[in-house]
């Protein structure tokens, strides 16, 4: 194994950007994310280091909860972001933005974000080359992202559960294979996005605009998605079962079957186009939707009624 020199320039820069990071003062604390931009750029062997600063400081800087941060912090400085702010402060933005260059060959590298408190975050777009790895793979569990401008940023793979993203803007994001299950994305501009084999289960999305966006082998059940716009979307071999489309907007919908919608919550504003409409098994599921028959509800003689039943005889 080959050791520093204990004058290696890397080493100092490094040791010098976490003192700067720890420094009551906003520009050197600025300074020090810039000189760690730098060395993540330009340095292989700290770029793992990088991160993990990186992510600790945003994780100390914006939890989501105001409760004192663990004991393994590695910054006295407490807490600047409060709660319902409209934007991070400048030095977690200012990280998160270094975050977002991640080289794409650190990008399997996870970080955690979990319960951090971001909204109103401003990322630019992840370089659109081989060579950028963005926010892939990042954890924001339960992160607040409301309000979040984030269009174009590379999210495949995050893990999101239970995130709130209401009111985001994600157009041409790439969230293929993350998870979204109970996210809140009520209202979310998800224009274009690459939604691939990620899981909404359970998420909110009342209201979300998803035109155009690619949704292929995505899981949506029990998702809400009432008064949401997925006109033009791919939705091949999405996975609909119990999602509520009370009001959504399908019009146009590629490589969407009635199979699919037999599976879902559909009413007389659930909006398809004619050839779909027309199918009896979404005659049949539209109708037995709006006579209640639900997977609770009983049927005459006792037994349990089940959501596809008499859809596909």
């Amino acid at each position: 194994m080959r050791w520093r020199s204990r004058k290696d320039p890397a080493t100092t820069e490094y040791a010098t950007a976490l003192e700067q990071l720890g420094s009551a003062d906003l520009d050197i604390r600025l300074g020090g994310i810039e000189s760690l931009g730098r060395l993540m750029a330009g340095s292989r062997r700290d770029r793992r280091a990088v991160i993990d600063a990186l992510s600790i400081f945003v994780r100390h800087r914006a939890p989501r909860s105001q409760a004192t941060p663990g004991s393994g912090s590695a910054h006295a400085l407490p807490p600047e972001q409060p709660t319902g702010a409209p934007r991070p402060a400048a030095d977690v933005e200012a990280a998160m933005t270094v975050l977002n260059r991640r080289p794409a060959r650190i990008a399997t590298y996870r970080f955690s974000l979990r319960h951090t408190n971001l909204a109103g975050l401003e990322l630019p777009p992840s370089p659109r080359n081989t060579t950028a790895g963005g926010l892939a793979g990042v954890d924001l569990t339960g992160a607040d992202l409301t309000r979040a401008r984030l269009d174009g940023v590379r999210l495949s793979e995050a893990r999101l559960a239970g995130a709130n993203l209401g009111g985001a803007t994600l157009i041409g994001a790439s969230l293929y294979q993350s998870d979204l299950s109970d996210a809140l994305l009520e209202g979310a501009n998800l224009t274009r996005a690459g939604l691939g084999e990620v899981s909404l289960a359970r998420a909110w999305l009342d209201g979300a605009d998803l035109t155009g966006a690619y949704l292929g082998s995505t899981d949506l059940t029990d998702a809400s998605l009432a008064g949401a716009v997925l006109a033009g979307a791919t939705l091949d071999e999405a996975f609909l079962a119990r999602a509520d489309l009370d009001g959504t907007d399908l019009m146009k919908v590629r490589l969407l079957t009635p199979q699919q919608l037999a599976m879902a919550r559909l009413t007389e504003t659930t909006k398809l186009d004619p050839k779909l409409a027309k199918h009896p098994l979404v005659i049949a599921r539209r109708a037995a939707c709006q006579a209640g028959l639900t997977a609770q509800e009983r049927r005459p003689g006792g037994g349990q009624v089940g959501w596809n039943d008499g859809l596909y005889g």
